[in-house]
């Protein structure tokens, strides 16, 4: 049976980690105060917080203080600008033209995700949701905080007929990642952890636990360590 492959988005398919908002650019944002404003509120997280739920509350703060036009398109702009690792999209398609599955499961917006350039080689996107009114977006309506991924890789387990993880190939970047990397670990799949640079932080954490089969450079080419270890060839 041919693997089933889950990707986590920014950071794993893209060199960035926080996500790229043209809308927040146009606030006067750029990536250097986004970055600020995520570490920020990472260190401010609570127990029992979620971090995703406090970057959209901002997200929607900041777009409402500049007046920005609350609707999706708006919102969702920038979608065709995305920077994506090394080789991701000859990636997905060769892998796909093999038989392999691809999924994205991600804590971004999905309306913005199904716009990219590589959205048509996923079988299907699980992302954060928009909150409408009158075709205005009022808010979230559904966000994926790091144990909803837990819940999309569930449901990727069902449609495929899966009772365990073992076709299953999951890759993220960070500690964000931890729930899922957790439940597909200790339900025999395989764990990857794509980094742009070492000594990784996280990487570390995530290791200590005990929680990656293999960490790797975020180089998607034919050929290089990242591909060859999907393909099982090492």
């Amino acid at each position: 049976m041919k693997k089933i492959i889950i990707y986590d988005f920014d950071g794993t398919l893209t060199p960035d980690s926080i996500p790229k908002w043209e809308c927040l650019n146009q606030c006067g944002f750029d990536q250097k105060d986004l970055a600020q404003l995520f570490g920020k509120l990472k260190q401010e997280l609570k127990v029992g917080e979620d971090l995703y739920t406090k970057l959209y509350a901002t997200t929607f703060s900041i777009l409402k203080e500049h007046h920005y036009p609350l609707d999706e398109e708006s919102i969702c702009k920038g979608s065709g600008n995305i920077k994506y690792n090394p080789g991701v999209e000859s990636a997905l398609k060769a892998l796909k033209e093999q038989g392999y599955k691809h999924y994205l499961v991600s804590s971004g917006v999905k309306p913005y995700l199904t716009k990219i350039k590589i959205a048509p080689y996923f079988s299907d996107i699980y992302a954060s949701t928009f909150k409408y009114n009158d075709n205005k977006v009022v808010g979230m309506d559904y966000i994926m905080s790091d144990t909803n991924k837990v819940l999309a890789i569930q449901d990727i387990m069902r449609q495929n007929n899966l009772k365990d993880c073992t076709n299953i190939i999951y890759l993220g970047d960070g500690l964000t990642d931890y729930p899922a990397f957790k439940f597909v670990k200790e339900n025999h799949g395989q764990t990857g952890f794509v980094y742009q640079t070492l000594p990784n932080k996280e990487l570390t954490k995530l290791e200590e636990a005990d929680l990656i089969s293999w960490a790797v450079p975020a180089n998607f080419e034919i050929g290089h360590e990242l591909y060859r270890r999907i393909t099982g060839e090492i």
